[in-house]
């Protein structure tokens, strides 16, 4: 067979490459290896860790343009996160009134539908809240916690399948 022939029945264009099902192929087998080589400890520390990296990086460019003003309130904080990252995440705060403040305490029930949330939900090894969804935990409760010099839990209570997005608490305490 001679090169032309190889290449017309190989020929595809660069538009016509699916990146995020490569990415999803890649992640599904990353989890797999990593459970099976370390355990499932080791696999959601890693996640975690992947996620808190970016997370201090995006905490420290918000900072860097506060001049290093840390915000007093954490809905705000969380606004800034969010307004610079809305290309990854699609968040709805529940309810006004199920925003609960106190001198020393923050609760924000939301809606959460983030970059990873397809893959989770496509893959068969995945179940929501599991490993890939910790790099999300990392990325917030890291960022939130250096915006705001807070201690910062994040907690997945379910799933909202009607929306496609998970039920998430963001509860900030001194």
């Amino acid at each position: 067979m001679d090169i032309a022939t190889l290449n017309a029945q190989l020929q595809n264009t660069n538009v016509n490459v699916d990146s995020n099902r490569g990415i999803e192929i890649v992640l599904d087998a990353f989890v797999k290896k990593i459970t099976e080589l370390f355990g499932k400890n080791a696999l959601l520390s890693a996640s975690y860790q992947i996620g808190a990296a970016p997370g201090q990086k995006i905490a420290e460019r918000i900072l860097n343009a506060r001049g290093n003003v840390k915000f007093t309130d954490p809905l705000e904080a969380l606004v800034a996160l969010f307004t610079e990252t809305k290309k990854y995440f699609n968040i709805v705060i529940v309810e006004a009134e199920n925003i609960q403040q106190n001198l020393s305490e923050t609760n924000v029930k939301m809606k959460s539908h983030c970059f990873l949330r397809n893959i989770v939900k496509d893959r068969p090894i995945e179940e929501m809240g599991e490993p890939l969804c910790r790099i999300n935990k990392g990325y917030l409760e890291t960022a939130l916690k250096l915006l705001t010099g807070k201690r910062v839990e994040l907690t997945r209570v379910g799933d909202d399948t009607c929306a496609d997005m998970c039920l998430e608490t963001i509860h900030f305490h001194q």
